[in-house]
């Protein structure tokens, strides 16, 4: 995965935290989407922003997420995601 750039949703806490790390372990950039912006801020510190950056996005907000995932499809290798919606 080097030189890859992957979306991770849910990327603040539990699945999407492990995969941050996974992720990154195997090379790729990382862009961590969530709506938890402490844990977000939180996950980023513990690995190096020279590996991964935080976004905040609502996966709700489909247009959004778009928009995220069309300025790096150049060099995305995936889009993960982990999110969890209640309902609503």
């Amino acid at each position: 995965m080097d030189g890859k750039v992957a979306i991770i949703t849910g990327a603040a806490s539990g699945i999407g935290e492990e995969a941050v790390k996974l992720f990154v372990e195997n090379g790729a950039f990382v862009v961590a989407v969530d709506i938890q912006d402490e844990l977000g801020h939180q996950v980023v510190a513990s690995i190096g922003s020279d590996r991964v950056t935080y976004h905040h996005c609502d996966v709700r907000d489909e247009n959004r997420l778009k928009k995220l995932s069309i300025s790096l499809w150049k060099n995305m290798v995936n889009l993960i995601s982990c999110s969890a919606m209640p309902e609503y």
